[in-house]
């Protein structure tokens, strides 16, 4: 009967330490920032005192800049100097480092009394030590036996854990604010850029008689690589140009900001020569352009008079012209390398005439390139049956539908630019 008696009791002291594991586990679990740590520790001592006789606790947590541990708290809060003392012994004697590096705690006799023990207890996360537990506890005849030691163990697990749990996701939600302040910092920027785009992009177009113009720019990012422009010389001549930097967002806008640069400092109105024009513009870039920068490029000088345009393309794709009344297309083909940091040697250029009803499409890869769900591509083919079938004051509009119904929501990973110059009454 006696022996029945021990194991009940022994079965109500189990019951009642696996009730406080719960308690501290429910509390553990509700824990969302290091500003709870306190109340943790806290509640993790006074459950300890009902089966130990501490006579104070400090939490010391691992300072990561400063790379020292730094008492957070103590139980009761007016033994802080008591604590700081204990940890500062300890780590004169070198035991402080010797009990960190274990994977459990470590129970060190008093160097000045045999009435109480320091339990040193190491707080990790996978494997790296963010804290520690120390702890002055009462050396009674039965201090540290094998039931108490996995009391003991039990508990500092579940306070490794919330407090762990406690520290790292403070360390993220310190991270979050800084990403969230630099992405707020990125957008604002990103913003200005935006704009000082919009002003690059052109909103109107020169007027002349029996010339319609029509133009649509879509950026992948906020801002793009794509530029288009129309300029005019005089009232019988202008030059187009159309250009596609490498690359997305920033760097792709600054590389369209020295290409309009280039192109507004290469023109002389006064003094117009398109071949001498064209090679300050390309002079121009490869001294703007990276190493690693590249741009195609489209530059068409338009002679009303003569009815002849002459044009140098740099790896650019072709211009599609279109002659309305014999519904002929003839594609103005790439005939130098796309422009880089790189010499020319020579540019070569072409000429074609200009029809009383011609219609030019100037575009970027990015149009082209557009995929459907099955990667299938928009191609070249499908541009140019549409510039053949469709009206000339409604063809941007016909492109950009029949475009969106073949990608059919699909996401279009580049930059989108389109320019239109068409001849004769609409």
């Amino acid at each position: 009967m006696d022996i029945i008696d021990e194991y009940r009791s022994q079965i109500n002291d189990l019951n009642t330490v696996i009730a406080r594991i719960g308690r501290l586990s429910s509390f553990f679990n509700k824990i969302e920032t290091v500003d709870a740590v306190t109340d943790i520790f806290q509640l993790f001592i006074e459950e300890l005192r009902s089966l130990f006789s501490i006579k104070y606790a400090g939490l010391l947590l691992l300072d990561k800049q400063e790379l020292e541990f730094q008492l957070v708290c103590s139980n009761p809060p007016e033994a802080a100097g008591d604590c700081s003392s204990q940890y500062a012994e300890e780590v004169d004697a070198g035991v402080f480092g010797w009990a960190i590096s274990q994977n459990k705690f470590s129970v060190l006799p008093d160097r000045y009394s045999a009435d109480s023990v320091t339990v040193i207890f190491p707080l990790k996360r996978n494997r790296r030590v963010f804290g520690a537990v120390l702890a002055k506890l009462d050396a009674d005849k039965d201090i540290m036996n094998s039931e108490q030691q996995s009391y003991l163990s039990v508990f500092f697990k579940q306070l490794t854990m919330a407090i762990g749990n406690a520290v790292y996701l403070e360390q993220i939600n310190r991270q979050r604010n800084e990403l969230e302040k630099y992405r707020r910092k990125i957008e604002a920027e990103l913003l200005s850029a935006k704009k000082i785009q919009e002003n690059i992009i052109p909103k109107k177009f020169p007027v002349f008689t029996s010339v319609f113009f029509n133009a649509y720019y879509q950026p992948y990012e906020k801002i793009g690589g794509d530029f288009y422009d129309v300029l005019k010389i005089n009232e019988r001549r202008f030059m187009a140009v159309i250009a596609d930097v490498s690359g997305h967002g920033v760097p792709a806008a600054l590389g369209t900001s020295a290409i309009k640069s280039a192109v507004y400092g290469g023109i002389n109105p006064l003094h117009y020569d398109f071949q001498a024009s064209v090679a300050s513009i390309i002079r121009n870039l490869q001294v703007s352009f990276t190493d690693e920068q590249y741009a195609t490029l489209f530059l068409g000088d338009f002679d009303l008079s003569a009815r002849r345009i002459t044009y140098a393309s740099f790896g650019h794709m072709p211009v599609i012209q279109h002659n309305q009344i014999t519904n002929v297309i003839q594609l103005l083909e790439s005939n130098n390398l796309f422009v880089s940091s790189l010499e020319f040697e020579n540019i070569k250029y072409n000429s074609a005439r200009i029809g009383e009803t011609d219609t030019f499409l100037m575009y970027t890869d990015g149009i082209i390139e557009s995929a459907n769900k099955n990667g299938d591509m928009f191609g070249l083919e499908k541009l140019i049956s549409l510039v053949k079938s469709s009206r000339k004051e409604l063809l941007l509009k016909t492109l950009l539908k029949q475009n969106a119904v073949f990608c059919a929501g699909e996401v279009i990973d580049d930059d989108i630019a389109i320019l239109q110059i068409s001849f004769g009454s609409l």
